[in-house]
């Protein structure tokens, strides 16, 4: 079938690559096929849908329980567990994220707006010791271990413009275990 239309497209001007290329399949692929006595398609694959497919009154029935008002604000996973709960199986989670998916309905499908995000609120430190900030450098698992080094430093918000009165840092170069002996030492 497949090298019916090739051949169709071949008399109608097209080149045999240009052909084999808009069909998916390797010239010498072609060559190949047409080498052979039986000819055609030889690949290997299903000649007939799988029999657990959904047919397309059940992924009907699927879109409509989904799109209900009553399970419309729920997502597939939540979804499931209730179903489950009223003892309905329809599909898996999977199988329902994929028709949503397929049909373009993983947005709110709930007819009240999505939540906004808003950025948190600044605040802002009028007087000493208000807001505070605390940053501990994170340093990879063996680096801190060779160097020695921790760093942790603590912020109050309103001592950035005072001179860092309530500014305090610490940096140790000395290693977490200092009371360990070095590799090579005795005892």
């Amino acid at each position: 079938m497949i090298l019916a239309h090739l051949d169709e497209a071949i008399r109608a001007g097209a080149s045999q690559a240009r052909a084999c290329e808009v069909a998916g399949i390797d010239g010498h692929t072609v060559q190949r096929w047409r080498s052979r006595p039986d000819g055609g398609d030889l690949r290997r694959g299903p000649k007939t849908p799988p029999r657990n497919k959904y047919t397309l009154e059940a992924k009907a029935k699927i879109i409509e329980l989904v799109t209900a008002p009553e399970f419309v604000s729920l997502s597939p996973h939540q979804l499931v567990a209730k179903l489950a709960d009223m003892s309905i199986f329809v599909g898996s989670e999977a199988t329902i994220y994929r028709l949503l998916r397929k049909r373009r309905l993983l947005q709110h499908r709930d007819r009240s707006r999505p939540r906004k995000g808003h950025r948190p609120r600044e605040h802002v430190a009028t007087g000493p010791n208000q807001v505070w900030a605390w940053d501990i450098t994170y340093l990879p698992a063996g680096s801190a271990a060779r160097s020695g080094t921790c760093t942790r430093s603590s912020t109050c918000g309103a001592a950035r413009s005072s001179a860092g009165l309530c500014t305090t840092s610490r940096a140790t170069t000395t290693p977490p275990h200092s009371s360990r002996r070095p590799v090579g030492e005795r005892r």
